[in-house]
């Protein structure tokens, strides 16, 4: 039965795999921003509003390279009640640069999600053609903003996201940053024209549409503002794109094992909504492939040698294996693009593949009992609010 058991998980890993690696091959297709003449038709059409808590590290290389930018009218900084210097760093800034503006959020209202309310605070009286919504973490090369603007203005869109690079600054970092970039990079992508997709690090909407639908209004509860708002502009009759960035905007996504795992639990919900138990399979699926990929030939070779299993069956099991890891090993390696760790470290990763299925259980359980999530210092209810006028944006 269990050497059984082997082959059918066996047989459904390579099909993942190779799912994963098709999938990700065809991202070689994905729209990217085309370089822009910058001209004086591109000046001043971007507010750039950024809302951060406990950024002091990063925040001043960040504003720096907005600050470059030559399509930014104006940069609205909303301090989201930070307790390290990233109030004070950002106001010596704002000293000597005429377009950034420091705002700090109010007390945070009932219902609302201390980013939301920040962005949507930032984002109130903007009159430039664009809003750009992004984090404080997040270095943008120069040129993109004008990129961006040229791109929306020639297809007409409401809305422009994309991915971004990885940066990993230490061995742990690198060993879950495989994983990371193809898992996400899929869920962006193939979630793109049918619901929308989006990141932190580059969210760009037309000023109008944003005002039209209400800002942050109908996703003030959420935790993955991001994805949230594209999916809203999407519902809303909103023309939509999502374009490979990661040669344009790049982030330090998470710090070690365990902010790895804050951010699997964070997003996964994001992308399910509120089916439980898709997100609680699907977790457990994926930590078994991981973990089976490791263990699972000595698995079967202790089985052999206990007389558990006939040659032919441990000959059959081993191959399959071998195929297996090395469809999942190409899967990681082709995304080496969109990240900065060590080419060494991809070998490993059935290990973070199956501490993301484990992550992205213990988030539907956490969502099923109720309980909260933390993120950046702060704890969020898994339970949303429900307001009588608001739709699900997964439906």
């Amino acid at each position: 039965m269990l050497l059984r058991i082997t082959l059918l998980v066996s047989v459904i890993s390579l099909c993942l795999y190779i799912w994963t690696l098709v999938k990700i091959l065809k991202l070689r297709n994905s729209p990217t921003l085309a370089d822009s003449q910058t001209n004086v038709f591109l000046k001043d059409k971007v507010t750039v509003v950024v809302a951060a808590r406990n950024e002091a590290e990063s925040v001043t290389k960040c504003l720096t390279s907005i600050l470059n930018q030559e399509g930014v009218k104006e940069i609205i900084f909303v301090d989201d009640h930070s307790t390290d210097n990233t109030f004070k760093i950002v106001e010596q800034l704002a000293a000597i640069n005429k377009k950034l503006r420091l705002l700090s959020a109010p007390p945070l209202p009932d219902g609302w999600t201390g980013k939301t309310h920040a962005l949507n605070y930032g984002a109130q009286h903007i009159i430039t053609q664009y809003i750009l919504f992004t984090d404080a973490d997040v270095l943008i090369s120069p040129g993109t903003i004008d990129a961006a603007i040229n791109y929306m203005d020639k297809e007409g869109l409401d809305h422009l996201s994309g991915n971004f690079y990885i940066h990993c600054a230490s061995a742990s970092e690198s060993i879950c940053a495989p994983v990371l970039a193809a898992s996400s990079a899929i869920a962006l992508f193939n979630t793109a024209s049918g619901q929308g997709s989006a990141t932190g690090a580059f969210n760009m909407v037309s000023t109008n549409f944003y005002h039209r639908i209400g800002g942050h209004r109908l996703i003030k509860d959420t935790i993955v503002d991001d994805v949230c708002l594209a999916r809203l502009i999407k519902s809303s009759g909103g023309h939509t794109a999502f374009v490979g960035l990661s040669d344009r905007a790049s982030v330090r996504l998470f710090y070690g094992i365990h902010g790895f795992l804050s951010l699997i639990a964070r997003s996964a919900q994001s992308y399910l909504g509120e089916n439980h138990a898709l997100l609680l399979i699907g977790g457990l699926v994926i930590g078994a492939i991981g973990l089976l990929t490791i263990l699972g030939p000595f698995l079967i070779l202790a089985l052999y040698l206990t007389g558990g299993a006939s040659y032919n069956y441990l000959l059959a099991i081993l191959v399959l294996a071998g195929v297996n890891y090395f469809v999942g090993l190409a899967s990681c390696l082709s995304v080496k693009r969109f990240h900065d760790g060590r080419l060494f470290y991809a070998f490993i990763y059935p290990l973070p593949l199956g501490l993301l299925g484990l992550a992205a259980c213990w988030s539907s359980m956490r969502k099923l009992m109720g309980l909260k999530i933390s993120w950046r210092g702060r704890k969020y209810s898994t339970v949303s609010f429900r307001n009588k006028d608001k739709k699900s944006l997964w439906s």
